[in-house]
């Protein structure tokens, strides 16, 4: 790979990643415009450097493996023919946003969450948890081991002792016995100990309290900001989420 190439492929990568950053920050303001922002704060600034970026980024990338190792390509189809789906869908959403007369925080918010590019590119988490030299002690439950069941998902999370996952757990931080079970999704989330999450739920961008159960088919973290995700009643057990 030439150093203008690989120089020009780090340029598109920290475009999307400082964009990411500056639209998470952006938004938790609660604009409902982007007009009037300062020079160099405009998010209309960020979003034309990572569609820039994104523009063709999957030929590129594929370009570059070749460079790299002329079979490179053929082993890595799978996450090429992904990165290049996720970067279309990406900058087609960025290109459908940059088209309003207002971009509020609530649409930066949306396009944040359906973005998944970034995770491929560049998500390395800034402390290493499994650090030999920097040992992090926490007090370990007394629970037999977390069991992952055959079809199961689970990606950039961190899971506790005595969970029993069969579904879907992306991003999240699951703390000593929560169940997911086969149908059920938590995404970019907090689920604390012995929960359940019920077929067909998802829990998507939520913090839940331990002990709550999450009734099948029922959505927590879904809608805007004034619309009450479910309703709740009180049971012998807990507070229990159904769906709407």
């Amino acid at each position: 790979m030439s150093t203008d190439a690989r120089a020009d492929l780090g340029q598109r990568i920290e475009a999307v990643e400082s964009g990411y950053e500056f639209m998470l920050a952006y938004a938790a303001q609660g604009r409902d415009t982007d007009k009037g922002a300062a020079a160099g704060r405009n998010v209309r600034e960020y979003l034309e450097k990572m569609a820039a970026a994104l523009d063709g980024l999957g030929g590129i990338v594929a370009d570059r493996a070749r460079a790299v190792d002329p079979a490179l390509p053929s082993v890595a189809s799978s996450f090429l023919a992904a990165l290049d789906s996720d970067a279309r869908i990406a900058h087609g959403a960025v290109r459908l946003v940059l088209a309003r007369p207002d971009i509020s925080s609530q649409l930066i918010d949306n396009l944040n969450a359906s973005i998944h590019l970034r995770a491929l590119l560049t998500d390395r988490p800034p402390i290493d948890l499994a650090d030999p030299d920097w040992v992090i002690h926490t007090q370990s439950a007394d629970r037999p081991p977390v069991r992952f069941e055959p079809g199961c998902r689970v990606a950039g999370s961190m899971v506790a002792n005595g969970c029993t996952i069969g579904g879907e757990v992306v991003r999240s931080v699951l703390f000593p016995g929560v169940i997911v079970p086969r149908g059920a999704v938590v995404r970019d989330s907090i689920v604390m100990g012995d929960s359940i999450i019920q077929r067909g739920a998802v829990v998507d961008r939520a913090i839940l309290d331990k002990l709550v159960e999450v009734g099948e088919g029922a959505r927590v973290g879904d809608g805007d900001d004034s619309t009450p995700n479910v309703a709740w009643t009180s049971t012998p057990r807990a507070r229990s989420w159904e769906p709407r």
